[in-house]
């Protein structure tokens, strides 16, 4: 199912890009999210914190501080991944594999990909799943945040590359690097953590949207397969 954004929702002046592409190919983009968008679990850190048995005593209440202000999100970060210190990297990304695709997650990739589109991955989950997942639908160009290892063991530092609200600086950086123009580039997500990368390019599709913020601020609203995107993507 398809609709149009909410009526009040005001798009910047400079969001003025043809939809669907005219012609798809080199010179357009998509950025997508991950967790929710392009497969079924809302959280990948959330997944394994479950997998692992740690979430309702630990990851759970740790969210809880990050979204009351007590604390940052780097901080939630790095005590977040604590329990899952000195396990590999052979299992976390194992654990990771329990998280499925959503419906026409990789023929939508694929489609857009043989047309020319330049496929994104941002996400605030962690390099263990999203570096799996682009490879295998073919995303030359990921962004996620970073569990450290030495060797083949986790050591509890975090890097943060996509903080709380950073998307949309990821994604104009990335478009900046190769000569992208934002009126060519469609954001892909579900969630208000990907209102940043709506506002800075052409259009915004909200897929089965978790929030009505979300809702609002998308050009367009999907429920169902993400199939749907190909005809608005590619108009065909």
């Amino acid at each position: 199912m398809i609709r149009h954004g909410q009526a009040g929702f005001q798009r910047p002046p400079s969001r003025a890009g043809v939809f669907p592409f005219s012609e798809a190919g080199t010179g357009h983009a998509a950025f997508f999210d991950l967790d929710g968008t392009l497969t079924t679990h809302r959280s990948s850190w959330q997944f394994l914190h479950e997998h692992f048995g740690t979430w309702s005593e630990y990851g759970e209440q740790l969210q809880g501080r990050f979204f009351s202000g007590e604390i940052t999100y780097a901080e939630w970060c790095r005590h977040d991944a604590k329990p899952w210190v000195g396990m590999t990297r052979g299992q976390l990304v194992e654990a990771g594999r329990g998280i499925a695709y959503a419906d026409g997650a990789r023929e939508t990739v694929a489609e857009l990909r043989a047309n020319g589109v330049t496929v994104f991955l941002l996400s605030m989950g962690l390099n263990v799943v999203v570096e799996r997942v682009a490879g295998e639908l073919g995303i030359e160009t990921w962004v996620a945040n970073e569990l450290c290892f030495n060797g083949e063991r986790f050591t509890g530092e975090v890097r943060v590359h996509i903080g709380w609200g950073e998307k949309g600086r990821v994604a104009q950086r990335l478009m900046r690097e190769r000569g992208l123009p934002p009126e060519r580039a469609v954001a892909v997500g579900d969630s208000e953590s990907d209102l940043s990368m709506f506002a800075i390019v052409g259009k915004s599709i909200a897929v089965n949207p978790r929030d009505e913020r979300t809702v609002q601020a998308a050009d367009l609203v999907i429920h169902g397969s993400l199939a749907q995107l190909l005809p608005l993507i590619l108009g065909r």
